[in-house]
């Protein structure tokens, strides 16, 4: 039953929520998600805000699908930037509150950052993830993300990053 943007994603059939394009009162919902799935102590001044996720929201240009659950909760969320100029989406960030996961919605949710990127005839999508966050390294592997940089002491804790890109 997911949809974004008025369009099916293709693997809703039996969920149990829905993924829509999120709005500016979603904001401080998605900021609680933000603070509620990511360790300030790896990500520290990383972590969005109610207000810049509003921008982010307010702003049209950037892809900011959301889970919402049948009692209308939204728990959880996608962000990806699109620089003017770029033939690229940037996936910045996905979290589910601990409670939710499991359901299938990051994968949801990254398919509808993957169809925002079509919609808008854009090249790919790229990523950065943790050097030392395997299940993750696996997971956008199994997506066809492949590897085409490695950004050392890219978080506040001196972790590298990987960056991956894959062709929508």
């Amino acid at each position: 039953m997911g949809k974004t943007n008025g369009h099916a994603s293709p693997s809703a059939a039996g969920r149990d929520f829905i993924v829509r394009d999120a709005r500016v009162e979603d904001a401080a919902a998605l900021a609680a998600i933000e603070r509620a799935a990511f360790d300030p102590a790896h990500y520290g001044n990383m972590l969005l805000t109610k207000r810049s996720f509003a921008g982010h929201i307010e702003g049209g240009r950037n892809a900011v699908p959301v889970a919402v659950a049948a009692d209308g909760t939204v728990f959880g969320y996608a962000l990806g930037f699109v620089k003017k100029g770029s033939p690229y989406v940037r996936f910045a960030s996905l979290a589910v509150l601990p409670a939710y996961e499991g359901r299938g919605a990051g994968t949801a949710l990254l398919d509808a950052v993957e169809d925002f990127a079509r919609r808008r005839q854009l090249k790919g999508v790229r990523l950065e993830v943790r050097e030392d966050n395997q299940r993750l390294l696996d997971r956008y592997g199994r997506r066809g993300y492949e590897v085409f940089t490695r950004v050392p002491d890219y978080y506040q804790d001196g972790a590298a990053a990987v960056r991956l890109a894959r062709l929508v």
